[in-house]
Protein backbone atom coordinates (compact mmCIF):
# COMPACT_ATOMS: atom_id res chain seq x y z
CA UNK A 1 0.00 0.00 0.00
CA UNK A 2 3.03 2.18 0.95
CA UNK A 3 4.22 1.55 -2.39
CA UNK A 4 1.27 2.83 -4.23
CA UNK A 5 0.81 5.50 -2.20
CA UNK A 6 4.17 6.58 -2.74
CA UNK A 7 4.16 5.90 -6.93
CA UNK A 8 1.23 7.99 -6.86
CA UNK A 9 2.25 10.88 -4.87
CA UNK A 10 5.41 10.63 -7.49
CA UNK A 11 3.43 11.04 -10.64
CA UNK A 12 1.13 13.82 -9.14
CA UNK A 13 5.05 15.50 -8.47
CA UNK A 14 6.29 15.23 -11.76
CA UNK A 15 2.70 16.38 -13.35
CA UNK A 16 3.34 19.78 -11.63
CA UNK A 17 7.06 20.06 -12.33
CA UNK A 18 6.43 19.87 -15.38
CA UNK A 19 4.12 22.80 -15.48
CA UNK A 20 5.25 26.39 -16.74
CA UNK A 21 4.89 29.68 -15.75
CA UNK A 22 4.38 31.32 -19.02
CA UNK A 23 4.96 35.49 -19.09
CA UNK A 24 2.50 36.92 -21.63
CA UNK A 25 2.77 40.49 -23.00
CA UNK A 26 0.22 42.54 -24.28
CA UNK A 27 -0.70 42.36 -28.16
CA UNK A 28 -3.15 41.57 -30.67
CA UNK A 29 -4.44 37.66 -30.16
CA UNK A 30 -1.57 37.54 -27.87
CA UNK A 31 -3.78 35.38 -25.16
CA UNK A 32 -5.07 33.19 -28.44
CA UNK A 33 -1.43 32.41 -29.33
CA UNK A 34 -0.28 31.31 -25.50
CA UNK A 35 -3.03 29.28 -24.55
CA UNK A 36 -2.48 27.34 -27.78
CA UNK A 37 1.11 27.00 -26.92
CA UNK A 38 0.48 26.39 -23.21
CA UNK A 39 -0.06 22.50 -21.61
CA UNK A 40 -1.62 21.22 -18.62
CA UNK A 41 -1.77 23.17 -15.42
CA UNK A 42 0.67 25.82 -16.79
CA UNK A 43 -0.11 29.53 -14.96
CA UNK A 44 -0.41 32.63 -17.87
CA UNK A 45 0.85 35.75 -16.22
CA UNK A 46 -0.22 38.70 -18.09
CA UNK A 47 1.31 41.85 -18.10
CA UNK A 48 -0.31 45.22 -18.26
CA UNK A 49 -2.11 46.35 -21.43
CA UNK A 50 -4.86 45.51 -23.64
CA UNK A 51 -4.93 42.24 -25.24
CA UNK A 52 -7.04 42.74 -28.12
CA UNK A 53 -8.86 38.68 -28.91
CA UNK A 54 -10.53 38.33 -32.41
CA UNK A 55 -10.33 34.51 -31.97
CA UNK A 56 -12.20 31.72 -29.60
CA UNK A 57 -10.41 31.10 -26.75
CA UNK A 58 -10.60 27.49 -26.33
CA UNK A 59 -9.52 25.66 -22.85
CA UNK A 60 -9.27 22.17 -23.22
CA UNK A 61 -6.61 21.51 -20.68
CA UNK A 62 -6.46 22.94 -16.91
CA UNK A 63 -4.80 26.18 -16.88
CA UNK A 64 -4.49 29.62 -14.87
CA UNK A 65 -4.93 33.24 -16.41
CA UNK A 66 -3.69 35.83 -13.72
CA UNK A 67 -2.69 39.56 -14.13
CA UNK A 68 1.39 38.98 -12.85
CA UNK A 69 1.99 41.06 -10.26
CA UNK A 70 1.22 44.45 -10.12
CA UNK A 71 -0.26 44.75 -13.43
CA UNK A 72 -3.56 45.78 -14.69
CA UNK A 73 -4.33 43.39 -18.11
CA UNK A 74 -7.85 44.15 -20.05
CA UNK A 75 -9.02 41.64 -22.49
CA UNK A 76 -11.07 43.16 -25.43
CA UNK A 77 -13.10 39.71 -26.63
CA UNK A 78 -14.68 39.28 -29.96
CA UNK A 79 -15.83 35.94 -28.95
CA UNK A 80 -16.03 34.28 -26.32
CA UNK A 81 -13.82 31.82 -23.93
CA UNK A 82 -14.97 28.19 -24.28
CA UNK A 83 -13.83 25.63 -21.30
CA UNK A 84 -13.88 21.80 -20.76
CA UNK A 85 -11.06 21.76 -18.68
CA UNK A 86 -10.41 23.60 -15.13
CA UNK A 87 -10.07 27.28 -15.58
CA UNK A 88 -8.97 29.52 -12.83
CA UNK A 89 -8.83 32.93 -13.84
CA UNK A 90 -7.79 36.12 -11.20
CA UNK A 91 -7.09 39.95 -11.54
CA UNK A 92 -8.31 40.37 -14.55
CA UNK A 93 -10.47 43.03 -16.81
CA UNK A 94 -12.61 41.45 -19.17
CA UNK A 95 -14.59 43.72 -21.61
CA UNK A 96 -17.08 43.14 -24.51
CA UNK A 97 -15.64 43.87 -27.85
CA UNK A 98 -18.06 42.17 -30.06
CA UNK A 99 -18.22 38.69 -27.66
CA UNK A 100 -22.24 38.49 -26.42
CA UNK A 101 -20.17 35.71 -23.54
CA UNK A 102 -17.72 36.03 -21.79
CA UNK A 103 -16.93 32.36 -20.88
CA UNK A 104 -19.25 29.45 -21.88
CA UNK A 105 -18.57 26.15 -20.34
CA UNK A 106 -19.15 23.00 -21.80
CA UNK A 107 -18.89 19.06 -20.94
CA UNK A 108 -15.27 18.00 -20.85
CA UNK A 109 -13.58 14.64 -20.73
CA UNK A 110 -14.07 14.67 -16.86
CA UNK A 111 -15.79 16.68 -14.02
CA UNK A 112 -13.74 20.23 -13.90
CA UNK A 113 -13.91 23.24 -12.17
CA UNK A 114 -14.12 27.01 -12.78
CA UNK A 115 -12.86 30.11 -10.66
CA UNK A 116 -12.90 33.13 -11.55
CA UNK A 117 -12.40 35.63 -8.70
CA UNK A 118 -10.93 39.32 -8.38
CA UNK A 119 -11.93 40.54 -12.05
CA UNK A 120 -14.64 42.33 -13.45
CA UNK A 121 -16.68 41.28 -16.71
CA UNK A 122 -18.78 44.18 -18.21
CA UNK A 123 -20.86 45.03 -21.52
CA UNK A 124 -21.78 41.65 -22.13
CA UNK A 125 -25.43 41.46 -23.38
CA UNK A 126 -26.62 38.00 -23.77
CA UNK A 127 -24.71 35.79 -21.01
CA UNK A 128 -21.70 36.85 -19.14
CA UNK A 129 -21.36 33.03 -17.78
CA UNK A 130 -23.23 30.57 -19.43
CA UNK A 131 -23.46 26.88 -18.31
CA UNK A 132 -23.84 25.58 -21.53
CA UNK A 133 -25.63 21.85 -22.96
CA UNK A 134 -28.54 20.24 -21.11
CA UNK A 135 -28.08 16.82 -22.44
CA UNK A 136 -25.86 15.20 -20.05
CA UNK A 137 -27.53 12.33 -17.12
CA UNK A 138 -25.31 14.01 -14.54
CA UNK A 139 -23.28 17.62 -14.19
CA UNK A 140 -20.01 17.79 -15.34
CA UNK A 141 -18.88 20.68 -13.38
CA UNK A 142 -17.87 20.12 -9.79
CA UNK A 143 -17.38 23.77 -8.73
CA UNK A 144 -18.07 26.82 -9.91
CA UNK A 145 -17.27 30.00 -8.23
CA UNK A 146 -17.32 33.44 -8.41
CA UNK A 147 -15.43 35.48 -5.86
CA UNK A 148 -14.86 39.56 -5.37
CA UNK A 149 -15.59 40.37 -8.84
CA UNK A 150 -18.22 42.72 -10.74
CA UNK A 151 -20.22 42.29 -13.41
CA UNK A 152 -21.71 44.89 -15.30
CA UNK A 153 -23.47 43.41 -18.25
CA UNK A 154 -25.26 45.77 -21.29
CA UNK A 155 -28.30 43.28 -21.17
CA UNK A 156 -29.12 39.09 -20.82
CA UNK A 157 -28.11 37.68 -18.00
CA UNK A 158 -24.90 37.28 -15.66
CA UNK A 159 -25.49 33.72 -15.22
CA UNK A 160 -27.31 31.12 -16.73
CA UNK A 161 -27.49 27.57 -15.89
CA UNK A 162 -30.99 25.96 -17.48
CA UNK A 163 -30.68 22.73 -16.28
CA UNK A 164 -28.17 22.74 -13.23
CA UNK A 165 -29.07 19.39 -11.79
CA UNK A 166 -27.11 17.83 -15.44
CA UNK A 167 -24.27 20.60 -14.94
CA UNK A 168 -23.16 21.94 -12.03
CA UNK A 169 -22.56 20.44 -8.33
CA UNK A 170 -21.30 23.33 -6.32
CA UNK A 171 -22.27 26.88 -6.85
CA UNK A 172 -21.04 29.74 -5.02
CA UNK A 173 -20.92 33.42 -4.81
CA UNK A 174 -19.51 35.27 -2.61
CA UNK A 175 -18.36 39.10 -1.69
CA UNK A 176 -19.53 40.06 -5.72
CA UNK A 177 -21.50 42.83 -7.34
CA UNK A 178 -23.91 42.55 -9.88
CA UNK A 179 -25.02 45.87 -11.30
CA UNK A 180 -27.81 46.52 -13.95
CA UNK A 181 -26.80 50.11 -14.47
CA UNK A 182 -29.35 53.20 -14.76
CA UNK A 183 -30.95 50.87 -18.08
CA UNK A 184 -31.45 47.86 -15.71
CA UNK A 185 -30.65 44.46 -17.77
CA UNK A 186 -32.82 40.88 -17.33
CA UNK A 187 -32.02 38.18 -14.65
CA UNK A 188 -28.55 38.19 -12.79
CA UNK A 189 -28.80 34.56 -12.02
CA UNK A 190 -30.93 31.93 -13.43
CA UNK A 191 -30.45 28.43 -11.84
CA UNK A 192 -32.98 26.20 -12.39
CA UNK A 193 -33.00 22.72 -11.59
CA UNK A 194 -35.55 19.65 -12.70
CA UNK A 195 -37.48 18.51 -9.79
CA UNK A 196 -35.53 15.67 -7.58
CA UNK A 197 -32.37 17.90 -8.06
CA UNK A 198 -28.43 16.70 -7.20
CA UNK A 199 -27.35 19.93 -6.86
CA UNK A 200 -25.01 19.58 -4.19
CA UNK A 201 -24.91 22.93 -3.11
CA UNK A 202 -25.49 26.53 -3.40
CA UNK A 203 -24.00 29.60 -1.94
CA UNK A 204 -24.87 33.38 -2.45
CA UNK A 205 -23.36 35.55 0.23
CA UNK A 206 -22.66 39.25 1.24
CA UNK A 207 -23.24 40.17 -2.90
CA UNK A 208 -25.08 43.38 -4.40
CA UNK A 209 -27.66 43.46 -6.94
CA UNK A 210 -28.82 46.51 -8.69
CA UNK A 211 -31.68 46.72 -11.05
CA UNK A 212 -32.87 43.74 -12.88
CA UNK A 213 -35.66 44.19 -14.60
CA UNK A 214 -37.21 41.29 -14.94
CA UNK A 215 -39.90 38.87 -13.01
CA UNK A 216 -36.98 37.03 -11.17
CA UNK A 217 -33.94 38.46 -10.80
CA UNK A 218 -32.28 35.86 -8.83
CA UNK A 219 -33.59 32.65 -9.47
CA UNK A 220 -32.86 29.32 -8.16
CA UNK A 221 -35.57 26.68 -8.80
CA UNK A 222 -35.84 23.78 -7.25
CA UNK A 223 -32.88 24.08 -5.47
CA UNK A 224 -32.63 22.08 -2.35
CA UNK A 225 -31.09 23.06 0.62
CA UNK A 226 -29.22 26.42 -1.08
CA UNK A 227 -28.97 29.61 1.46
CA UNK A 228 -28.46 33.30 0.15
CA UNK A 229 -27.31 35.75 2.74
CA UNK A 230 -26.08 39.15 3.59
CA UNK A 231 -27.18 40.11 0.10
CA UNK A 232 -28.85 43.50 -1.08
CA UNK A 233 -31.39 44.16 -3.85
CA UNK A 234 -32.14 46.97 -5.37
CA UNK A 235 -34.70 48.60 -8.05
CA UNK A 236 -34.58 52.06 -8.49
CA UNK A 237 -38.31 52.19 -8.93
CA UNK A 238 -41.16 49.52 -7.94
CA UNK A 239 -42.67 47.44 -10.15
CA UNK A 240 -45.16 44.50 -8.56
CA UNK A 241 -44.14 41.91 -11.38
CA UNK A 242 -40.51 42.38 -10.82
CA UNK A 243 -39.31 40.05 -7.76
CA UNK A 244 -35.88 39.81 -6.21
CA UNK A 245 -34.71 36.81 -4.44
CA UNK A 246 -36.63 33.68 -6.20
CA UNK A 247 -36.36 30.52 -4.09
CA UNK A 248 -37.56 27.29 -4.26
CA UNK A 249 -36.35 24.36 -2.80
CA UNK A 250 -37.59 22.00 1.07
CA UNK A 251 -34.63 23.75 3.38
CA UNK A 252 -33.22 26.99 1.22
CA UNK A 253 -32.81 29.43 3.10
CA UNK A 254 -33.10 33.52 2.44
CA UNK A 255 -31.88 35.01 5.06
CA UNK A 256 -30.14 39.06 6.56
CA UNK A 257 -30.75 40.47 2.95
CA UNK A 258 -32.33 43.98 1.57
CA UNK A 259 -35.38 43.55 -0.65
CA UNK A 260 -35.52 46.96 -1.93
CA UNK A 261 -38.27 48.30 -4.53
CA UNK A 262 -38.22 44.64 -5.92
CA UNK A 263 -40.67 42.04 -3.48
CA UNK A 264 -39.17 38.50 -2.68
CA UNK A 265 -40.53 35.46 -3.65
CA UNK A 266 -40.16 32.21 -1.63
CA UNK A 267 -41.93 28.62 -2.43
CA UNK A 268 -41.70 24.79 -2.35
CA UNK A 269 -40.85 24.82 1.30
CA UNK A 270 -37.78 27.54 1.16
CA UNK A 271 -38.07 29.63 4.54
CA UNK A 272 -36.74 33.35 4.95
CA UNK A 273 -35.91 35.62 8.12
CA UNK A 274 -34.80 39.30 8.73
CA UNK A 275 -34.88 40.32 5.41
CA UNK A 276 -35.63 43.69 5.02
CA UNK A 277 -37.54 46.38 2.85
CA UNK A 278 -35.82 49.40 3.62
CA UNK A 279 -33.59 51.33 1.42
CA UNK A 280 -30.03 50.42 2.11
CA UNK A 281 -28.85 54.12 0.86
CA UNK A 282 -26.02 53.60 -1.91
CA UNK A 283 -24.32 56.93 -2.33
CA UNK A 284 -24.89 56.68 -6.22
CA UNK A 285 -26.21 53.42 -7.62
CA UNK A 286 -27.02 54.94 -11.18
CA UNK A 287 -22.80 55.41 -11.39
CA UNK A 288 -22.16 52.30 -10.00
CA UNK A 289 -20.89 53.31 -6.65
CA UNK A 290 -22.56 51.02 -3.92
CA UNK A 291 -21.07 52.30 -0.76
CA UNK A 292 -23.36 52.67 1.96
CA UNK A 293 -24.43 56.03 3.65
CA UNK A 294 -23.19 56.03 7.52
CA UNK A 295 -26.93 55.79 8.23
CA UNK A 296 -28.30 53.19 5.73
CA UNK A 297 -29.85 50.12 7.95
CA UNK A 298 -27.12 48.03 5.88
CA UNK A 299 -24.34 48.29 7.88
CA UNK A 300 -25.41 46.77 10.91
CA UNK A 301 -27.61 43.91 9.37
CA UNK A 302 -24.87 40.85 9.20
CA UNK A 303 -25.14 38.66 12.88
CA UNK A 304 -21.61 40.13 13.76
CA UNK A 305 -23.43 43.72 14.05
CA UNK A 306 -20.83 44.30 10.20
CA UNK A 307 -22.60 45.13 6.76
CA UNK A 308 -24.36 43.55 4.60
CA UNK A 309 -23.60 43.25 0.58
CA UNK A 310 -20.47 43.53 -1.11
CA UNK A 311 -17.77 44.70 1.43
CA UNK A 312 -15.70 46.15 -1.31
CA UNK A 313 -17.80 49.18 -1.33
CA UNK A 314 -17.54 50.22 2.30
CA UNK A 315 -19.51 52.44 4.59
CA UNK A 316 -19.03 56.68 3.92
CA UNK A 317 -18.41 58.95 6.36
CA UNK A 318 -21.59 60.92 5.40
CA UNK A 319 -25.14 60.09 6.06
CA UNK A 320 -28.19 60.50 3.83
CA UNK A 321 -30.95 62.64 4.01
CA UNK A 322 -33.74 60.50 5.67
CA UNK A 323 -35.80 62.95 6.47
CA UNK A 324 -38.69 62.04 3.71
CA UNK A 325 -38.65 58.79 4.50
CA UNK A 326 -42.46 57.72 6.31
CA UNK A 327 -42.41 57.56 9.42
CA UNK A 328 -42.63 53.50 10.93
CA UNK A 329 -43.61 53.04 14.51
CA UNK A 330 -42.07 49.74 15.76
CA UNK A 331 -43.79 47.10 17.75
CA UNK A 332 -41.84 45.52 20.84
CA UNK A 333 -42.84 42.55 22.49
CA UNK A 334 -43.05 43.65 25.95
CA UNK A 335 -45.23 46.26 27.04
CA UNK A 336 -43.51 49.22 28.37
CA UNK A 337 -44.69 51.13 31.61
CA UNK A 338 -47.60 53.39 30.17
CA UNK A 339 -49.74 56.14 32.06
CA UNK A 340 -53.00 54.29 33.23
CA UNK A 341 -55.47 55.48 30.42
CA UNK A 342 -53.12 53.75 27.91
CA UNK A 343 -52.12 50.83 29.90
CA UNK A 344 -54.69 48.76 27.29
CA UNK A 345 -52.01 49.49 24.63
CA UNK A 346 -49.33 46.80 23.76
CA UNK A 347 -47.26 48.72 22.07
CA UNK A 348 -43.83 51.46 22.82
CA UNK A 349 -43.39 55.27 22.49
CA UNK A 350 -40.80 55.58 19.58
CA UNK A 351 -39.14 59.50 19.32
CA UNK A 352 -40.19 61.02 16.24
CA UNK A 353 -37.07 62.17 14.59
CA UNK A 354 -39.03 65.32 12.65
CA UNK A 355 -40.67 66.27 16.96
CA UNK A 356 -38.95 68.09 19.72
CA UNK A 357 -37.82 65.64 22.62
CA UNK A 358 -40.53 65.62 25.38
CA UNK A 359 -40.42 67.74 27.94
CA UNK A 360 -43.28 67.58 30.36
CA UNK A 361 -47.14 66.46 30.03
CA UNK A 362 -49.28 63.98 27.96
CA UNK A 363 -50.10 66.21 25.85
CA UNK A 364 -46.39 66.14 24.20
CA UNK A 365 -46.74 62.67 24.59
CA UNK A 366 -49.32 62.32 22.69
CA UNK A 367 -48.02 64.45 19.73
CA UNK A 368 -43.96 63.64 20.24
CA UNK A 369 -44.69 59.54 20.35
CA UNK A 370 -46.53 57.26 18.18
CA UNK A 371 -48.60 54.84 20.70
CA UNK A 372 -48.97 51.48 18.97
CA UNK A 373 -51.86 49.21 19.68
Amino acid sequence: MRRILLSISLICATLWAMADTIHVAQGNNALYTAIRQSKANDVLLLAGGEYNEANKLSITHPLTISAAEGSQPTLRMKSRMELSANLEVTNLSIKADGATEAFRLVPGEQLYSFKVRRSTMKGFSSKTIRVYNTDQEAAYIDSLVIDDCILQPSAGRCLEATAANKQVQHLWIRNSTFDGGAQGVGRFIYFNSASGTTVQSVMIDHCTFYNAQDTRGIYLGNIDGAQVSHCIFMNPTYNADYKSYCVYGSNTLLTRCISYKADPYVRSGAQSNKVSTQNPYFVDANHGDFQLYNNSPATMMSADGTPIGDPRWGVSEQEADRSNEPYRPTRCHTPWHLPPHLSGYFGKWQKRPDLPLLSYGMERIKTTYAIVS
